[in-house]
């Protein structure tokens, strides 16, 4: 094993008699995917050595990104001073779901939460989230395009709703 990257093993004794040795992968990647194979061996006071082994397969699974479902207002027209929803759905496959976000983005720019700005995330179905994004006493700088960014570690879909107050 190349113990030069993500992988290292660390030995430590127990006690005078007993070692325990740990595999350890920092940061999975897909390469680090096959079988490990530990050996240990029983030295005995005669001289005869007996081997102990375990092996485990590692399997990784690479999420593929999520897939855009559907994005609405509600109204589908607010005017000054109105409460709109924007309501924004993303499907993962439900080994997944519980590592997936969805992000609000309105022009281009990272939405910050406020009294009058509020987002609500549910999962839905085993492999839907749906998050709300909820604009109170809306204003016309508020117009504009809006974008729901959806992530599961390293794959990414995104979608937009153009809203005009």
């Amino acid at each position: 094993i190349d113990t030069s990257g993500n992988i290292q093993i660390s030995t430590m004794n127990l006690n005078a008699t007993t070692t325990k040795s740990i595999l350890t992968i920092t940061s999975l990647v897909v390469d680090n995917a096959g079988a490990y194979h530990c050996v240990g061996q029983i030295i005995a006071l005669l001289n005869s050595e007996e081997a102990m082994s375990s092996s485990i397969a590692v399997k990784v699974l690479v999420p593929p990104a999520p897939v855009f479902i559907s994005i609405n207002s509600q109204p589908e027209d607010p005017v000054v001073g109105d409460e709109f929803t924007l309501v924004c759905q993303f499907m993962t496959l439900p080994i997944f779901i519980q590592y997936l976000s969805i992000t609000w983005y309105h022009d281009n720019t990272l939405l910050t939460l406020s009294n009058n700005i509020l987002v609500e995330d549910s999962q839905i179905t085993t492999d839907t989230l749906q998050s709300n994004l909820t604009i109170r006493d809306a204003v016309l700088s508020q117009s504009g395009t809006y974008s729901c960014l959806a992530t599961v570690y390293n794959s990414a879909s995104t979608t937009s709703s153009q809203i005009s107050i």
